[in-house]
């Protein structure tokens, strides 16, 4: 009996060993177990294979960890019963087998309600994780998305990898060099403004043009670094567009018959800027330019700051080196240009906190942008940038608020509360400029400016409805005992996807060169509430003929918005549009969206929509619900045949978010059992 106990405590003790030293052997051949001969930077069978090589860094021992600590969780859940019922307020998010160390101590309570903290086995490596993490509001997975390093071959064909350290060039001269000759460079710029400007307008466009003229007159005598820092930050953004839309149309990053190397070209863009900024001595003095440049080249090349938190907090300093947080006076262009460079640096800041789950460097009480805009009437990028702005602060002082190591009060909540609302009715204000003043605009570019504007109120609606599940443990029992805010929440997430359709839709309709700023729509958290929902409730119907005055939503004409139920048509448009745009994702957004789908299907086979008869004459709205009858009845058929058949839902929620079961609990803790 003993032996069986020394048996089983030595089996749990070897479980949670972690390989503290990296493994030699490159990660191709680690992973196919092939003899490595340790060459860098690429080992000699990758030469050969003419595959990429990368080799183990600290962050794949911090994931090593993290898989260890999520495979004891699953199991323990699996011996606790249902994964979708919380086991009490008084929830633990750590390995309940993890010893109380100094390297490895078991957090306090009020700590564990806001984040986890998951260190290696000897505490060299450590990765801080917020509980409101989104889109996935899944700390497990997050980690993955963060600390993701594997190879994949497709991956830098659409998010750009800025960790990458170019090679130094020798000055000026060579840089020039890498100018692409005036033919091409004439055609990327103005794709760039065409394209790409009108959502990220930092640049003076006449101040550029003159500048640009004068460098084709004597190139090789021109020594303006801060215009060729912009230019080759032009030609990158360029690039990556050209790349994502062709990945769209053709399946690949390239044509046969380009006489543009996209690929080489927007390294040697990277490479250029990278080695004007350490001539330039940025870290010490940057200027302007060098902002502007670096803005461009996050924002475009990465998929709302994948990858980029690091650079991004960098430069939100160089803001703060070179003064943009404070205004030089009150009414003068140059603090008029300044703050409105700074309010974009801002808003990638603040998708790096919403996507991240982390707090922001923004101090408010520091930041004088909102007063010295440009008068708004004139532009309608004043208009569309505002709006991301005031959603972005928003943002900001919600996650601050849910990373407080203190559990936030009735007070706070109440205060930040009013601040979203404040927030709707200056974006809906914004928003009706928008429509009513430019009306010599193509409508469909109107429109989806203004569905980046409301898309950015409903993620700041599911933070506040996290926040007020955070705020106390008697008002969450409030809350589990009332069915307005589960209809809050439902309505939130429908809200969201709703735009997210919109923003899809109306983009590649528009302008198909606008992939590029489509592809950031990926509502998965909200398409998940709504699937659980459904689940739960298969013939409650919710649709948008109530809503309050002040909720605002953008409209697809192929879906009727005062039918009995709109969750099953909201769901499969969403699914269908994503799918599109799939290809244009990282590997690891990639297979959460599968993950999805599994989800979906297994809803719909298992619950057919029941629509009310009054409102069954609409005939598009009967091909929808067949749409998804039928394609959970499919799904049904083919369930032997598939690796998730035999999964239930509990698992497949499960699955969805890695078994995370006390964060899964608390998401969707509102939701009450069907009867």
């Amino acid at each position: 009996m003993s032996n069986g106990r020394v048996s089983a405590a030595g089996s749990r003790g070897k479980q949670q060993i972690v390989r503290k030293r990296k493994p030699k052997s490159c990660i191709r051949c680690y992973s196919i177990k092939r003899k490595c001969d340790h060459q860098k930077p690429s080992c000699s069978r990758c030469i050969k294979k003419g595959l990429p090589c990368e080799y183990f860094t600290e962050e794949h021992v911090l994931e090593r960890c993290l898989e260890r600590q999520k495979k004891g969780r699953v199991s323990n859940a699996g011996s606790t019963g249902s994964l979708t019922t919380p086991s009490g307020d008084d929830v633990s998010v750590n390995d309940e087998n993890m010893p109380d160390t100094e390297l490895n101590p078991i957090p306090r309570e009020t700590e564990s309600r806001n984040f986890k903290l998951i260190v290696n086995s000897t505490g060299e490596y450590s990765k801080y994780l917020s509980l409101s993490l989104f889109p996935f509001s899944d700390p497990s997975q997050n980690v993955s998305y963060i600390v993701d390093r594997m190879p994949r071959d497709a991956d830098h064909y659409v998010v750009y990898d800025f960790s990458y350290v170019p090679s130094r060039l020798s000055g000026k001269e060579e840089i020039k060099k890498l100018i692409p000759n005036k033919m091409h460079c004439d055609v990327l710029v103005s794709y760039y403004f065409a394209n790409i400007s009108p959502f990220i307008p930092i640049i003076d466009v006449e101040e550029f043009e003159l500048k640009y003229n004068e460098l084709w007159k004597n190139v090789q005598a021109y020594d303006d670094l801060n215009m060729l820092m912009i230019l080759f930050a032009v030609i990158f953004a360029s690039c990556v567009s050209i790349q994502v839309s062709k990945i769209y149309f053709t399946g690949k990053h390239y044509s046969d018959d380009e006489v543009i190397n996209y690929e080489e070209l927007k390294y040697s863009c990277f490479q250029c800027v990278e080695n004007i900024k350490h001539m330039t001595n940025a870290n010490i003095s940057p200027s302007m330019s060098g902002i502007t440049a670096l803005t461009i080249m996050y924002y475009v090349g990465s998929l709302n700051c994948y990858g980029v938190s690091g650079e991004v907090s960098a430069l939100l300093r160089y803001c703060q080196i070179a003064g943009l947080h404070r205004s030089l006076s009150q009414n003068t262009n140059s603090s008029s240009v300044r703050a409105f460079l700074y309010s974009y640096v801002v808003h990638l800041d603040s998708l790096v906190a919403y996507y991240n789950g982390l707090t922001s460097y923004v101090n408010k009480d520091l930041f004088e942008t909102v007063r010295n805009f440009p008068k708004h009437e004139t532009k309608i990028e004043t208009l569309f940038s505002l709006a991301k702005l005031y959603n972005g602060l928003v943002w900001i002082d919600l996650l601050n608020q849910l990373n407080k190591i203190e559990s936030s009060t009735e007070e706070d909540f109440q205060r930040l509360n009013r601040e979203y609302l404040t927030s709707m009715e200056k974006v809906n204000s914004l928003n009706a400029e928008i429509l009513t003043m430019f009306q010599d605009a193509p409508q469909d570019y109107l429109k989806l400016l203004v569905a980046e504007g409301r898309l950015g109120i409903r993620k700041s609606a599911l933070l506040v409805h996290f926040l007020r599940l955070s705020v106390s443990g008697s008002n969450i029992n409030k809350v589990r005992e009332g069915t307005s805010l589960n209809q809050d929440l439902v309505i939130q997430a429908l809200l969201l996807i709703n735009e997210s359709l919109a923003k899809i839709y109306l983009g590649v309709k528009h302008n198909p060169n606008l992939l590029w700023f489509v592809r950031n729509s990926y509502p998965f958290q909200a398409m998940s509430i709504v699937l659980t929902h459904i689940q739960k409730n298969p013939t409650k119907g919710i649709n948008f003929s109530h809503l309050q005055r002040d909720v605002e939503y953008t409209t697809h004409p192929e879906i009727n918005y005062d039918s009995f139920d709109i969750r099953s048509d909201l769901i499969l448009k969403t699914t269908e549009a994503l799918r599109s745009i799939k290809p244009l994702w990282p590997t690891v957004f990639q297979r959460r969206f599968e993950r999805i789908c599994e989800l979906k299907n297994y809803v719909f086979a298992q619950n057919p929509i029941q629509y009310s008869n009054s409102n069954q004459d609409n005939d598009n709205n009967k091909t929808n619900n067949n749409q998804a009858q039928n394609e959970g009845q499919n799904q049904n058929q083919n369930q032997g045949n598939s690796p998730t058949g035999s999964l239930s839902f509990d698992e497949l929620l499960s699955n969805l978010f890695d078994g995370d079961s006390e964060l899964q609990s608390l998401f969707f803790q509102t939701f009450p059992n069907s009867h």
